[in-house]
């Protein structure tokens, strides 16, 4: 039996062997032409930060010219940043339309079709190698990219903002964070706990004092399109008004398995990506 069952599998080999040979052939010289693609643009250094608008990917057997290694959609970048372990810092969602961006690393990016302006701004960023801290969406279409120690960059700010944001940049304070509300009220955030804010909700001013006054590291304020909001601070505290439950029992579960929270982004439908840890994230409505 094992000398009848030893013949058949000899033939079997034989025979696919014969069928796949020059398949095989073929394989290995598209594995070696981009092999050498690969090293060839790397060392002319023409590998581009990430960019779901404008990434040029390298891929084989993609028989349709399709490149499957293209994240389509938020949760999908979110997904392969994860698989290769790279750090996830931010997720930003524009308050008037359905763009976002990734930053991830030092001044990595991916975002889904965001303004000219803005995708050649973080371009100039990475080129010149500078440390990416965080972008940031107004509701009428202007947006803020903090660099460096005090570094940024913008397009349709409030004056009030451009005007504090060039005093703190004036005194050297290390410039760390901007939100915006809804209704366009924003926060600045700076060094361990400083804040300027202008016409956010009495009850996040309140918070944002009272954190300040136990001088506790405040890290950031996201404000929904509801009007919640919620502060997150030290590793895995967290102050919220409105907060919907899901969300918060997601937090619990982080705080119970002692991961910090890096950051909440709500989309204009009220959606919701929570990051944690190196790169963790948990989205709750979004593809």
């Amino acid at each position: 039996m094992t000398d009848v069952l030893w013949f058949y599998i000899k033939v079997y080999y034989s025979d696919n062997t014969r069928r796949i040979k020059k398949g095989e052939k073929l394989m290995k010289l598209r594995s070696i032409f981009v092999g050498f693609g690969i090293l060839f643009l790397a060392l002319l250094g023409t590998i581009q930060p990430y960019s779901a608008q404008d990434l040029t990917c390298i891929c084989a057997g993609c028989e349709d010219g399709t490149c499957s290694s293209t994240p389509a959609t938020l949760s999908q970048w979110l997904s392969k940043l994860f698989n290769d372990g790279e750090a996830i810092k931010q997720v930003a969602f524009e308050q008037d339309g359905n763009d976002w961006v990734i930053l991830r690393g030092k001044n990595g990016w991916a975002h889904s079709g965001v303004s000219t302006q803005l995708n050649n701004t973080l371009k100039d960023l990475t080129e010149a190698n500078v440390t990416i801290k965080n972008v940031a969406f107004t509701p009428d279409d202007g947006w803020i990219v903090l660099y460096g120690r005090n570094g940024y960059r913008s397009r349709g700010l409030p004056n009030s903002l451009l005007e504090t944001l060039a005093n703190l940049r004036a005194r050297g304070e290390n410039l760390k964070y901007v939100s915006f509300t809804p209704n366009g009220g924003w926060v600045v955030f700076y060094g361990r706990n400083g804040n300027w804010r202008s016409g956010i909700p009495q009850g996040a001013r309140e918070a944002l004092s009272e954190l300040n006054d136990r001088n506790v590291e405040i890290k950031n304020i996201t404000f929904a399109p509801d009007g919640s909001w919620i502060i997150l601070y030290n590793d895995r505290g967290y102050y919220w008004a409105g907060t919907s439950r899901r969300l918060r029992d997601r937090l619990e579960i982080y705080q119970d398995r002692n991961i910090d929270l890096k950051q909440i982004a709500y989309d204009r439908d009220g959606n919701w990506v929570i990051l944690a840890g190196r790169n963790l994230s948990y989205t709750f409505g979004i593809d």
